[in-house]
């Protein structure tokens, strides 16, 4: 199982944390605003949760986990090459 599957499974079981989400979105070279539209919520609300200033409801973190999990990592310009 890779890694990435490995989160999916464990994520399954509890939700990610906001640094989790970060992380995550990042990797998948997800702005805060795109990450934002696919939930319909503001941009300021990514910001405030992975701040710490907001706790999503369950409803969220569940679509977090869904588009996080169907997005895969985008590779690094090294690994294309």
């Amino acid at each position: 199982m890779g890694i990435d599957n490995a989160l999916c499974a464990r994520h399954n079981r509890r939700m990610i944390t906001k640094d989790e989400l970060r992380k995550w979105r990042e990797a998948r070279g997800m702005s805060q605003s795109e990450l934002a539209a696919r939930l319909g919520v503001d941009q300021s609300t990514i910001s405030r949760i992975e701040r710490g200033d907001l706790v999503p409801s369950p409803s969220v973190k569940i679509i977090f986990n869904s588009i996080l999990a169907a997005t895969p990592p985008r590779k690094k310009a090294k690994e294309r090459a």
